[in-house]
């Protein structure tokens, strides 16, 4: 599996140290370097990350996770069809009965 968002995240931080960018996201530095790499390096197992670990990144980026989909490449944007048919909604007509008067606005005094 392509690790896309790690990288672009590794690309985003520059010089920035681990730890200092991983301060800023509020998730410790252990765990963005394992998204940055894509697997645990203690186990080498794939890492998970959390959609609320993906809003921190993203808020720390100033980007929404959205953005942070597309702007890595992990979702690509070329190629989708985003014209929906319009929905045909049935047009109905409801009598309701009126039973009286309400009088709206400043009260008149006579």
């Amino acid at each position: 599996m392509d690790n896309k968002v790690g990288k672009f995240i590794r690309q985003y931080r520059g010089n920035t140290s681990l730890r200092e960018f991983a301060k800023k996201c509020d998730i410790s530095h252990t765990h963005l370097d394992s998204i940055e790499k894509g697997y645990d390096p203690r186990t080498g197992k794939p890492v998970s990350v959390t959609v609320d670990t993906l809003k921190k990144i993203a808020s720390a980026m100033n980007m929404t996770i959205n953005e942070l989909f597309v702007q890595s490449g992990e979702i690509d944007m070329q190629g989708m069809d985003f014209n929906f048919e319009e929905q045909k909604m049935e047009k109905e007509t409801i009598k309701i009965p009126v039973l009286g008067k309400i009088p709206a606005g400043i009260p008149i005094e006579s």
